[in-house]
């Protein structure tokens, strides 16, 4: 089984990859349905994964 989390910002990355997600929807402004982030942050989570 695949697991998938969404997260709102880099820093919750690690900590959803040490605990099993296979899948990280990656977010900004969950609070209003979830926009996309900014091309820095992309770029810093694909370098971490």
């Amino acid at each position: 089984m695949i697991k998938e989390v969404c997260v709102e910002n880099f820093t919750m990355v690690p900590k959803a990859v040490s605990q099993g997600a296979g899948r990280i929807e990656l977010c900004d402004h969950l609070n209003v349905g979830g926009t996309t982030v900014s091309h820095g942050v992309a770029l810093q989570t694909i370098q971490y994964c």
